[in-house]
């Protein structure tokens, strides 16, 4: 097991978003906000995703590059285009059950 000390827990709840299927920034972001206590913006949920993505916690779709400025472009509307889709890598997914009890009681 990886025994991370420990995961944000919006970090967390990101993994937790991506944990039935791959989604986009604006689907983490509700998916959050629907399902927990939280209430967080897309442009907050962008800046974790690049931390997770860097850290390789997630990845991109068809080989998407992380480009935070078109990402920014995509979930200020300015493009209908939902293009970066985003999953967990094992590393991820293992953070994600590692911390589970702690988010979830």
């Amino acid at each position: 097991m990886n025994q991370l000390n420990f995961l944000p827990r919006l970090d967390w709840e990101i993994l937790d978003a991506l944990s039935d299927d791959y989604e986009c920034i604006e689907h983490v972001t509700q998916l959050i906000n629907d399902f927990s206590d939280m209430s967080i913006n897309q442009s907050d949920v962008l800046d974790r995703l690049e931390y997770l993505h860097q850290h390789h916690y997630v990845f991109l779709l068809l080989n998407e590059v992380f480009d935070k400025a078109k990402m920014s472009e995509e979930i200020l509307g300015r493009t209908q285009n939902r293009r970066y889709w985003f999953g967990r890598t094992e590393a991820g997914y293992s953070a994600w059950k590692e911390f589970a009890n702690k988010y979830t009681g």
